[in-house]
């Protein structure tokens, strides 16, 4: 769940550079070269992935209209051209670690705009209002209408699908309770991160924060926040949560 960098649709120069110092030969590499040749790319991906996701959280993916916001009482939309202005059509309701980026990756490679993790850190304006209650969850829904996306994996539950007939809610879960609980572990630890300096002084991870804490610690316990790490617990809300939400609304389950 730690994806706040936007990924890179190019291979870097970096990467372009290792690949032609490699040692040139007219025969086919070899498997060890190539084993070496896969850990540089994997490297220097992960090292421009991680870039990415710092300069994420300071904010620097923000646009200037954002940034106003944050620093206003009053509250501008900032709506797209008419022509690209939407409405939300489709609404993620998996807890994290269950699929959910593979779909939004589906997703997008049919045309939908998502909101997800790495637009998180570019509409931090919108998170802080919600958080100051600007308005509600109608209102934050046309708004990311207004500002491009039709689908969203981060601002809806299940209550709010159920009142919103041409809404499309999917529920991703894992093959069984203890697969997400493995998982999930690995995910959670991040909540303490951005917690501890430096980050928990960067403005957008400040602004966000109340959001993040409700992800990573109310959601997956139930608000049982002290055992947010503990496997009973997550296990024992995961399936509470997927029943819940089956029971409740006609959706479409993906594994």
């Amino acid at each position: 769940m730690m994806l706040f960098a936007r990924r890179p649709t190019n291979s870097t120069f970096m990467l372009s550079a290792l690949i032609f110092a490699a040692p040139s030969s007219d025969a086919r590499p070899s498997i060890l070269e190539e084993q070496h040749l896969g850990y540089y790319r994997s490297f220097v991906e992960g090292s421009y992935v991680g870039l990415q996701s710092l300069l994420a959280l300071t904010g620097f993916y923000e646009e200037d209209n954002v940034k106003r916001n944050l620093h206003s009482e009053s509250f501008n939309v900032n709506a797209n051209e008419k022509d690209s202005q939407t409405e939300i059509k489709v609404a993620g309701l998996g807890l994290g670690r269950t699929g959910s980026t593979s779909l939004v990756m589906a997703l997008e490679i049919l045309g939908y705009v998502v909101m997800h993790d790495d637009e998180q850190t570019e509409e931090t304006d919108l998170y802080a209002a919600y958080e100051d209650d600007m308005f509600d969850d109608d209102r934050l829904h046309e708004i990311l209408g207004l500002r491009g996306y039709n689908a969203t994996f981060k601002t809806a539950d299940y209550e709010w699908v159920a009142e919103h007939a041409e809404v499309k809610g999917i529920l991703t879960v894992r093959d069984d309770p203890d697969t997400y609980v493995d998982s999930w572990l690995v995910a959670a630890p991040f909540i303490d991160i951005v917690q501890r300096a430096p980050f928990k002084w960067m403005p957008t991870v400040r602004e966000l924060m109340p959001e993040l804490r409700a992800e990573y610690i109310d959601e997956t316990t139930g608000g049982d926040v002290e055992k947010y790490l503990d496997r009973d617990v997550l296990r024992e809300y995961y399936t509470k949560y997927t029943k819940e939400v089956s029971r409740s609304l006609s959706i479409f389950v993906a594994c």
